[in-house]
């Protein structure tokens, strides 16, 4: 995961606290890689969240 998704894309999909930090932490860039592994490796065809989740979802898609 962390060879093919850039920082820019792990803040962009991140929640609006990493975006306002300068230095964000390793997990708020972790966190939205890991949702978007969770549907594919559960087996799942859907996930059900919020609209704080909708550019997670988008980041999931790629």
């Amino acid at each position: 995961m962390t060879s093919v998704v850039s920082q820019h894309d792990a803040k962009k999909a991140g929640a609006e606290v990493v975006k306002q930090v300068k230095f964000p932490l390793l997990s708020g860039l972790l966190y939205p890689g890991l949702q978007a592994l969770d549907e594919e490796y559960l087996k799942v065809d859907a996930q059900f969240g919020g609209e704080d989740q909708r550019k997670i979802f988008t980041f999931a898609e790629k």
